[in-house]
């Protein structure tokens, strides 16, 4: 788009940019200069006709800007004579950024600049709140995993299996951390996709019974339990975070145990 807009428009500078949570600060996701895209850049809006643009209205200068904003440096090394400013807003009507036109020589023809910025202005703004969205779910799953990596107890997430009638039968496992492998013996590179019975074919019924439990009505539950076929005590806590499906967060009390 900002290459578009430079070679159609003659504009030799075009800034997409977001605005970040401060309110005071812009960054560019697409900058062109002379037609080619640069790298992209951080930049103060404080005394800048950028500043008159974010949250507010369309803002065109079609001369003089470096006399308007005397203060803005940039203006200086572009050799920048006029401006055009396209806010850009979200779907609640929240500023999110703004698009900046900027010529060496005076825009003359503002007129048809301003109804391209208009329709492009909604592209852009609904690419920024989808990357923003993407870049949010990104940070959300590299903590989540980052804690699935390295929390210091074992975490299994699960799929309840029912029989015809409704009842617990057999349980999927669907992912599991590290510790849970050293503290079960069992390796989670090989369990994801299986069923427990294959992989623990003499697990105690009450097992599957407790997580069904939990998986089938939403209850969480304590408790601390012996496992014969793992011939060791854990300190267990089960919730649901999703229908017919259990999470398993569990500790090996078995020293304490047996020291008691």
């Amino acid at each position: 788009i900002t290459q578009y807009l430079g070679k159609n428009l003659n504009l030799e500078y075009v800034l997409i940019c977001k605005v970040l949570n401060d309110g005071k600060t812009a960054e560019t996701l697409s900058y062109c200069v002379s037609g080619k895209l640069v790298s992209n850049k951080k930049y103060d809006l404080y005394n800048t006709p950028c500043e008159n643009v974010y949250g507010k209205k369309m803002c065109v200068f079609p001369s003089n800007i470096q006399k308007l904003f005397p203060e803005d440096i940039a203006l200086v090394k572009m050799n920048a004579e006029g401006y055009v400013g396209q806010p850009l807003w979200d779907s609640n009507g929240n500023p999110i950024g703004l698009i900046a036109c900027i010529s060496k020589k005076e825009i003359k023809n503002s007129e048809l600049i301003i109804p391209i910025l208009n329709i492009i202005a909604t592209k852009v703004s609904s690419e920024l709140i989808r990357k923003q969205s993407k870049d949010l779910l990104e940070s959300s799953e590299t903590k989540y995993r980052l804690l699935f990596e390295n929390m210091t107890s074992g975490f299994a997430l699960h799929e309840i299996i029912c029989d015809e009638n409704g009842k617990p039968i057999d349980y999927r496992y669907i992912a599991a951390n590290p510790v849970y492998e050293r503290l079960t013996g069992i390796s989670t590179s090989t369990i994801v996709g299986k069923r427990v019975k294959e992989l623990l074919p003499n697990l105690e019924q009450y097992w599957i019974d407790t997580y069904g439990t939990v998986a089938l009505t939403g209850k969480p539950l304590t408790y601390q339990n012996f496992s014969k076929e793992i011939n060791k005590y854990f300190d267990t806590w089960v919730f649901s975070p999703k229908e017919n499906q259990f999470a398993v967060i569990f500790n090996d009390i078995t020293d304490r145990i047996k020291a008691e």
